[in-house]
């Protein structure tokens, strides 16, 4: 085993504070501890020592070469040898204007950027993917967020610049759970209007599995608890039986498809009782998960029944099953439903309040199999 102490005046560690008179612990070609030189070196006494005098040790610069201005051919040419994609990339790019070279190289570098983990990340991915939509002459977007939304960030982000130009919003649809509770806290209450208040159309879900109430009954629950949301949040706007669409999905015709796609948007002000950085509700990816079929409704019952891993209202998401095909997951903590999908992508979805993510880790990754497990 190959192990070697390097000493320099300065060591700049990836993470932290700059070490004066440092050294580095290399053991088999890896980094194993960085710290003081005097400590380091009394407490691994038998370890060769290079010491580097008036220099400065520093990780390595990864090589960032790379052309912006070809983004946009980002799938044109599929995996071929090397020279073969080499010839056909640039003849493409032969095709591309100035003014194309620009606006790549712009959604290129929105792409990086886009790529941190700070809590405003979302809000660039998002833009950075309308503008890579727009860009490809897409004529109609359709926008599912998933989890906890909120409506500003919508709004401010078509505002925005060149979207303002290229995006105008069609029609805005909320889908209501009919097997909502009929309480709820106060920032679920607030989020249930604020998602509500400026569609164009209410879309109730789930409403067969309700069986003790009669569907007229039902819908007046519900537009009921959605109006006293609203009116929590000082918002106008009184949803009427009319907006409420309740209908078995597999089974709408075209001129009901039409209805929703003119169905349009409210502009409807409300007080912000919560933002997003403030609000205890949140949303969780747990991305490349696989485990045996058998083990997931257990495993989401424990997760659930957990107060140390928060509040769970709901999980959802896909996993794959040991025979190649995958397996649609959606529970709450009252039913847990699996069913087999044409397609999927291996991710669980967690929403709640306080949600402990490193709790949720722990359970999952006892039994995960894939060895690329990473959580947000």
């Amino acid at each position: 085993m190959f192990t070697m102490l390097l000493c320099a005046e300065h060591i700049i560690p990836i993470a932290g504070e700059p070490i004066d008179d440092g050294a580095v612990l290399v053991r088999d070609g890896r980094i194993v501890e960085v710290g003081g030189a005097q400590r380091m070196k009394a407490h691994y006494p038998q370890e060769e020592v290079r010491d580097f005098g008036r220099s400065a040790i520093m990780p390595g610069f990864v090589d960032c070469h790379t052309h912006l201005e070809y983004t946009a051919l980002r799938g044109i040419v599929h995996d071929v040898p090397y020279a073969e994609w080499l010839v056909t990339e640039h003849a493409k790019a032969d095709m591309m204007s100035r003014d194309d070279r620009y606006d790549s190289a712009v959604i290129g570098g929105m792409e990086m950027i886009a790529g941190g983990g700070d809590p405003c990340c979302h809000k660039r991915r998002f833009k950075t993917q309308l503008i890579s939509l727009g860009m490809q002459h897409f004529d109609r977007v359709i926008i599912e967020p998933s989890g906890i939304f909120d409506m500003d960030e919508f709004f401010d982000t078509l505002y925005e610049s060149p979207l303002d130009q290229w995006f105008e919003i069609g029609s805005i649809l909320t889908i209501i759970d009919a097997e909502m509770p009929e309480v709820l806290s106060a920032q679920m209450e607030y989020l249930l209007a604020s998602e509500a208040a400026c569609c164009g159309k209410l879309l109730l879900s789930k409403w067969q599995n309700v069986q003790e109430e009669a569907l007229p009954v039902l819908t007046k629950r519900i537009l009921n608890h959605l109006n006293r949301a609203l009116t929590g949040i000082q918002c106008s706007r009184q949803f009427q039986p009319k907006d409420l669409l309740v209908m078995d999905w597999s089974n709408l015709q075209p001129s009901d498809y039409a209805a929703l796609q003119s169905a349009g948007y409210r502009n409807c002000s409300y007080v912000k009782q919560f933002r997003t950085e403030t609000l205890e509700s949140e949303v969780h990816y747990f991305m490349h998960v696989a485990m045996p079929e058998k083990q997931i409704a257990p495993l989401i019952q424990q997760i659930f029944a957990d107060s140390d891993c928060g509040k769970i209202y709901r999980i959802k998401g896909s996993l794959p099953t040991e025979n190649g095909g995958w397996l649609k997951v959606n529970a709450t903590a009252e039913k847990i439903e699996i069913s087999p999908v044409a397609d999927g992508q291996s991710v669980l979805i967690v929403i709640g309040d306080k949600v402990k993510k490193e709790k949720i880790d722990a359970y999952l990754q006892a039994v995960n199999a894939d060895s690329e497990y990473v959580s947000i």
